[in-house]
């Protein structure tokens, strides 16, 4: 079964946010673009076996069934709809970040 990647307007924001600050504030726009490049890949390779990544071990997440995934030093979180085949983005987090 084939699924949707889907992005809330909080996922694009976070990756939006984190490229934005990579490009102008360590002045390093190459760097912005291939993180936002990668991040959307590993994304959109969500559209197959889904969840195959693990669900996040603490609440109220867990308890949500959220799932995630990475990319560099970025967590993905998302949850998957098997009656809509919807992987549904829910947020990006710089992994160092206390959440």
């Amino acid at each position: 079964m084939e699924y949707t990647p889907q992005l809330t307007p909080q996922a694009i924001a976070d990756i939006d946010d984190a490229c934005r600050y990579i490009a102008l504030d360590l002045e390093n726009p190459q760097t912005a673009s291939d993180l936002a490049n990668g991040i959307y890949e590993v994304i959109f390779g969500l559209d197959i076996m889904p969840c195959r990544n693990p669900v996040w071990p603490r609440e109220p997440w867990r308890s949500r069934k959220v799932r995630w995934t990475g990319y560099k030093n970025y967590n993905i979180f998302y949850s998957v709809d098997d009656e809509t085949s919807i992987v549904k983005i829910l947020r990006v987090f710089y992994n160092r970040r206390n959440i």
